[in-house]
């Protein structure tokens, strides 16, 4: 397949994108095609082929009564199946938010060759558990601006998801800005102007999915690289890995300072030679 190639893969009712860039060892980046492209820099593309693949949480569907549930399994086989159409038998995979845990459980089941595997932006789960953990690191290290600001974000969620339920996923996210990006006040809907999105499966991953998740029950031949930034205040801080460091082969833990849950966008330069830095060991 060549430089800068599209196509799409029917499954389920649900037409999943996926585009390549770039040159050199296989990256797949899990997610939506649309807003990753966005925010990956494009100098990760003269060091990696790049692959893009939608999931069905962000796919147009096609069909007139769609499968409306959802699984990890479901997702591993989706990706499974556009790997074998790109002939792939040797990747790295990178998982941004809740897509690492799509990337760990792809890791774990899938008969290619798995040479790195990070994630960004991600805690162990999304459980009650971690959310305490992550309210108690909010309360104690940011600012009274951003607490602030949080709660006049978050005042505005109610009247957004009203008059565009179809858009919830992008408002949850855009007015916990605060917790989200280095500069509290950063409004990030733009990003997800062109992104669709099917509530529901959205729904049952992030809450239910990923926070009832044991990363643990994954192959503990995983070599996991974690980079989360140190002004996230959206997930569980990068500690909370520790306590599971047992359960893989390897968990590499890299704090980026001065960024937030999207470092790739905020320090793409930092961003790409974090990466780098992973391969050369």
């Amino acid at each position: 397949m060549t430089n800068g190639k599209k196509f799409a893969v029917e499954r389920g009712g649900y037409q999943l994108n996926v585009e390549q860039y770039g040159s050199g060892p296989y990256l797949l980046i899990i997610g939506s095609v649309n807003y990753y492209k966005k925010i990956i820099p494009k100098a990760l593309h003269e060091n990696f082929t790049c692959v893009y693949v939608d999931h069905r949480g962000f796919a147009k569907s096609h069909a007139a009564k769609p499968v409306k549930s959802i699984s990890l399994e479901l997702i591993t086989r989706d990706i499974q199946v556009i790997c074998d159409s790109l002939n792939l038998t040797k990747v790295s995979i990178l998982g941004h938010s809740g897509h690492g845990y799509m990337a760990m459980h792809f890791a774990s089941n899938t008969n290619i060759e798995i040479v790195k595997l990070i994630v960004v932006g991600v805690a162990p789960n999304l459980s009650g558990h971690m959310q305490e953990k992550q309210f108690n690191h909010w309360s104690a290290n940011a600012s009274e601006q951003r607490k602030k600001l949080l709660e006049i974000s978050m005042a505005k969620l109610e009247s957004d998801i009203a008059r565009q339920p179809a858009r919830k996923f992008a408002h949850i996210c855009r007015r916990l800005a605060p917790m989200r990006w280095k500069d509290p006040s950063f409004d990030e809907l733009s990003l997800w102007d062109d992104v669709e999105m099917n509530t529901s499966l959205l729904d049952e991953l992030w809450g239910e999915i990923f926070r009832d998740i044991d990363v643990t029950q994954f192959s503990s031949d995983l070599n996991v690289t974690v980079i989360n930034g140190v002004l996230d205040f959206s997930i569980a801080p990068i500690e909370t890995w520790e306590s599971i460091d047992g359960a893989f082969q390897s968990l590499q833990l890299i704090k980026l300072e001065d960024v937030s849950h999207t470092p790739m966008l905020e320090a793409p330069d930092k961003f790409v030679d974090t990466i780098l830095s992973v391969f050369e060991h």
